[in-house]
């Protein structure tokens, strides 16, 4: 069975993979005025190891059985997903305990702007959370690498991107070629026809492109398309106990940052790990 669900997290290890990506799901940004920690994702190096998902059920009606059943229709293998009653016990059983079994001097995390010396994401939020619940930091002498750096300054990602236009923008560009929904996600138009719509409408179509799904989008297919177009939209999910597709929606951000790393190895200035400019212990 390609998804597994657990009641416990005391015998799941990482036994064959030293990189280990990592990803969070919220219930949106202000970590400090409630909102909280959903989902957290992990991505082993290895395909002996299974990827592992724990779930903060926020006290909702969630049956797991249906959420099995959801997952066994969606590309989601090998991996394990582990339900928790609350934000709480999500930290303090279910982390620290995958933490508890890490080999810490040989194993590391790494992600997508979860973490970098201008600020990050996921660890701020994080340790926000863990200071709203008085939980001590447990993760002290953990090893984490951050991808971003490296593809901010070593590579180029500038691309004409559908994603970078509005919403209107969007739906115009379909209009005017003719483009389904399913023809977007398969990326059946052309560069040159996101270019001419670009310049005649005067559509920013490049922005920043640093961002994990443009710099997916640009650099590498690892075979996962993101059941949203923006993270609003798992937020709504989860919050009316459609978890199925959240969980998914985590699982392309954590393949799709191994993806990433696996460039930046191959071809950066940072050529391991403990190379890159933006990583440290948390």
């Amino acid at each position: 069975m390609s998804v597994a669900i657990k009641d416990s997290i005391e015998t799941i290890a990482f036994k064959e993979s030293n990189n280990i990506a990592f990803d969070i799901e919220t219930e949106g940004f202000a970590g400090g005025n409630g909102d909280e920690v959903t989902i957290l994702g992990f991505h082993p190096e290895s395909t002996k190891d299974k990827s592992l998902f724990l779930v903060n059920k926020k006290d909702k009606d969630i049956d797991e059985r249906e959420v099995w059943e959801e997952l066994q229709d969606i590309p989601v293998h090998n991996t394990i997903v582990i339900f928790y009653n609350s934000e709480y016990e999500l930290l303090n059983t279910g982390f620290r305990n995958l933490i508890q079994n890490m080999d810490v001097k040989n194993q590391r995390f790494y992600g997508y702007n979860a973490e970098t010396w201008g600020g990050g994401f996921d660890f701020p939020f994080l340790r926000t959370r863990f200071i709203k619940h008085n939980i001590e930091w447990y993760l002290d002498g953990v090893y984490y690498a951050d991808c971003l750096n490296e593809v901010q300054n070593h590579i180029n990602t500038v691309e004409p991107l559908f994603s970078e236009l509005s919403e209107e923008q969007q739906k115009q560009f379909k209009s005017e070629y003719n483009y389904s929904t399913t023809d977007i996600k398969t990326n059946k138009y052309t560069l040159q026809e996101l270019e001419d719509f670009g310049n005649k409408h005067e559509a920013n179509i490049f922005g920043s492109s640093n961002g994990l799904d443009e710099a997916h989008e640009v650099l590498c297919d690892c075979g996962v398309d993101d059941p949203y177009e923006s993270s609003k939209q798992a937020v709504e999910d989860f919050e009316n106990g459609n978890v199925a597709p959240v969980i998914f929606h985590c699982f392309t951000d954590v393949v799709r940052t191994k993806c990433i790393f696996e460039l930046v190895m191959d071809y950066t200035p940072a050529r391991k790990p403990n190379e890159l400019k933006d990583s440290g212990y948390l």
